[in-house]
Protein backbone atom coordinates (compact mmCIF):
# COMPACT_ATOMS: atom_id res chain seq x y z
CA UNK A 1 0.00 0.00 0.00
CA UNK A 2 1.52 3.31 -0.98
CA UNK A 3 1.21 6.42 1.14
CA UNK A 4 -1.31 8.25 -1.05
CA UNK A 5 -3.57 5.20 -1.15
CA UNK A 6 -3.47 4.95 2.65
CA UNK A 7 -4.19 8.66 3.08
CA UNK A 8 -7.09 8.58 0.59
CA UNK A 9 -8.51 5.53 2.35
CA UNK A 10 -8.24 7.22 5.74
CA UNK A 11 -9.96 10.28 4.20
CA UNK A 12 -12.95 8.09 3.34
CA UNK A 13 -12.41 6.93 -0.24
CA UNK A 14 -12.88 3.25 -1.04
CA UNK A 15 -9.58 2.48 -2.82
CA UNK A 16 -7.14 -0.36 -3.51
CA UNK A 17 -3.74 -0.53 -5.12
CA UNK A 18 -3.73 -2.20 -8.51
CA UNK A 19 -0.65 -2.50 -10.73
CA UNK A 20 0.97 0.75 -9.55
CA UNK A 21 -2.28 2.73 -9.65
CA UNK A 22 -4.85 3.63 -7.02
CA UNK A 23 -8.18 2.13 -8.02
CA UNK A 24 -11.37 3.82 -6.85
CA UNK A 25 -14.21 1.41 -6.09
CA UNK A 26 -17.59 1.84 -7.71
CA UNK A 27 -18.91 2.26 -4.14
CA UNK A 28 -17.52 5.82 -4.14
CA UNK A 29 -19.92 8.61 -5.03
CA UNK A 30 -19.80 9.53 -8.76
CA UNK A 31 -18.67 13.08 -7.86
CA UNK A 32 -15.65 11.88 -5.86
CA UNK A 33 -13.29 11.49 -8.83
CA UNK A 34 -14.42 14.78 -10.39
CA UNK A 35 -13.88 16.66 -7.13
CA UNK A 36 -10.57 14.90 -6.45
CA UNK A 37 -9.32 15.89 -9.92
CA UNK A 38 -10.12 19.53 -9.07
CA UNK A 39 -8.27 19.28 -5.79
CA UNK A 40 -5.21 17.67 -7.42
CA UNK A 41 -5.17 20.40 -10.06
CA UNK A 42 -5.52 23.12 -7.41
CA UNK A 43 -2.52 21.65 -5.55
CA UNK A 44 -0.60 21.41 -8.87
CA UNK A 45 -0.12 17.64 -8.57
CA UNK A 46 0.52 16.00 -11.94
CA UNK A 47 -1.77 13.02 -12.24
CA UNK A 48 -3.48 10.74 -14.71
CA UNK A 49 -6.82 9.01 -14.44
CA UNK A 50 -7.55 5.96 -16.56
CA UNK A 51 -11.14 5.15 -15.75
CA UNK A 52 -11.21 4.64 -11.99
CA UNK A 53 -7.40 4.31 -11.74
CA UNK A 54 -5.30 7.21 -10.45
CA UNK A 55 -1.58 7.45 -11.18
CA UNK A 56 0.52 10.03 -9.29
CA UNK A 57 4.31 10.21 -8.97
CA UNK A 58 5.24 9.79 -5.29
CA UNK A 59 7.98 12.41 -5.50
CA UNK A 60 5.33 15.16 -5.70
CA UNK A 61 3.77 14.21 -2.40
CA UNK A 62 5.55 15.75 0.56
CA UNK A 63 3.88 16.03 3.97
CA UNK A 64 2.44 19.50 3.30
CA UNK A 65 0.81 18.44 0.02
CA UNK A 66 -0.68 15.30 1.58
CA UNK A 67 -2.00 17.36 4.50
CA UNK A 68 -3.63 19.89 2.15
CA UNK A 69 -5.18 17.12 0.08
CA UNK A 70 -6.57 15.15 3.02
CA UNK A 71 -7.69 18.08 5.16
CA UNK A 72 -9.07 20.11 2.27
CA UNK A 73 -12.17 22.14 2.87
CA UNK A 74 -15.38 20.15 2.54
CA UNK A 75 -18.70 21.17 1.08
CA UNK A 76 -20.84 21.01 4.18
CA UNK A 77 -24.38 20.22 3.23
CA UNK A 78 -26.72 20.76 6.10
CA UNK A 79 -29.78 18.51 6.05
CA UNK A 80 -32.99 19.69 7.67
CA UNK A 81 -34.04 17.12 10.24
CA UNK A 82 -37.78 17.66 9.71
CA UNK A 83 -39.48 14.38 8.83
CA UNK A 84 -36.41 12.14 9.05
CA UNK A 85 -37.47 10.59 12.35
CA UNK A 86 -40.50 9.16 10.56
CA UNK A 87 -38.40 7.19 8.07
CA UNK A 88 -37.74 3.48 8.24
CA UNK A 89 -35.52 2.06 10.94
CA UNK A 90 -31.84 1.91 9.98
CA UNK A 91 -31.97 -1.88 10.17
CA UNK A 92 -34.03 -1.87 6.95
CA UNK A 93 -31.67 0.50 5.14
CA UNK A 94 -30.43 -0.72 1.75
CA UNK A 95 -26.73 -0.13 2.47
CA UNK A 96 -26.07 2.64 -0.05
CA UNK A 97 -22.80 4.29 0.98
CA UNK A 98 -22.83 6.65 -1.95
CA UNK A 99 -22.25 9.98 -0.27
CA UNK A 100 -19.54 12.22 -1.62
CA UNK A 101 -16.37 12.05 0.44
CA UNK A 102 -16.02 15.78 -0.11
CA UNK A 103 -19.27 16.37 1.80
CA UNK A 104 -17.85 14.68 4.89
CA UNK A 105 -15.27 16.06 7.28
CA UNK A 106 -11.95 14.21 7.21
CA UNK A 107 -12.11 13.10 10.84
CA UNK A 108 -15.32 11.07 10.42
CA UNK A 109 -15.58 10.35 6.67
CA UNK A 110 -14.27 6.76 6.71
CA UNK A 111 -16.45 5.78 9.67
CA UNK A 112 -19.59 7.38 8.21
CA UNK A 113 -19.10 5.77 4.80
CA UNK A 114 -18.35 2.39 6.39
CA UNK A 115 -21.48 2.55 8.54
CA UNK A 116 -23.58 3.38 5.49
CA UNK A 117 -21.94 0.55 3.52
CA UNK A 118 -22.88 -1.81 6.36
CA UNK A 119 -26.51 -0.68 6.13
CA UNK A 120 -26.52 1.68 9.12
CA UNK A 121 -27.89 4.94 7.79
CA UNK A 122 -26.42 8.19 9.04
CA UNK A 123 -28.08 11.57 8.80
CA UNK A 124 -25.35 14.00 9.87
CA UNK A 125 -21.84 14.05 11.28
CA UNK A 126 -19.21 16.42 12.66
CA UNK A 127 -15.55 15.70 13.38
CA UNK A 128 -15.54 18.21 16.25
CA UNK A 129 -13.08 20.60 14.60
CA UNK A 130 -10.53 19.88 17.33
CA UNK A 131 -12.74 21.62 19.88
CA UNK A 132 -15.21 18.92 20.89
CA UNK A 133 -15.84 15.21 20.48
CA UNK A 134 -16.89 13.97 17.03
CA UNK A 135 -20.54 13.08 16.61
CA UNK A 136 -22.69 11.10 14.21
CA UNK A 137 -26.49 11.31 13.98
CA UNK A 138 -28.21 8.14 12.85
CA UNK A 139 -31.25 7.99 10.62
CA UNK A 140 -34.03 5.83 12.01
CA UNK A 141 -36.02 5.15 15.12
Amino acid sequence: MNRLELELELRGFFVTEKEGAIRFSDKNHPDDIVLLKRQLKKLQIDHTFKGNDLIVADDQLDNDVIKQLIWSEVRNTMTPAFGFRMSSSFVKFNGNSSISTFHLEAGVALLVKSLNAAGISTLASCDGHGEKAPSIMFNGR
